[in-house]
């Protein structure tokens, strides 16, 4: 894979197919390896022959903070744990605007936080946002 897909951590289905449209027409055509779990997305990551081991580590990290089994904020919280994931680009997906829980995740580490749309367009918007955080390894300089 390398440093040219995303990985996304998502529970929900609709939520998946709403995120993975909106990078589409946010104009991203990177590969999106999707967890459906905070365990899950650390075993992808952090498990004998894992991500980190094989040297494979994505460009950008999407967690729903609601992520469950654990969490979104504590897998943010694991990745900047450790030296070989803290400067990875996350951006934390917030279904309510929790002025406490955004706080929280930025104080964590979170690099972003977009709460999810009211509408499409402006979920658009948002994931272009995050896109800007994340220049594939090979891209050029803007």
């Amino acid at each position: 894979m390398g440093r040219d897909y995303i990985l996304l951590g998502e529970d929900n289905p609709d939520d998946e197919a709403l995120v993975l449209h909106a990078l589409h027409a946010g104009g991203s055509d990177a590969r999106v390896h999707v967890v459906r779990d905070g365990a899950h997305a650390l075993r992808f990551l952090f498990e004998p022959g894992g991500a980190v081991e094989a040297g494979d580590l994505p460009g950008l990290i999407l967690l729903d903070l609601n992520l469950g089994k654990p969490g979104g904020l504590e897998v943010l919280i694991r990745l900047r744990a450790d030296s070989r994931t803290n400067n990875l680009p996350v951006a934390l997906l917030i279904s309510s605007p929790d002025p406490a829980a955004i706080e929280k995740a930025y104080r964590a580490g979170a690099n972003l936080c977009i709460q999810k749309p009211d509408t499409f367009d402006a979920f658009v918007d948002a994931i272009r946002q995050v896109l800007r955080l994340w220049p594939p390894a090979d891209a050029p300089p803007e």
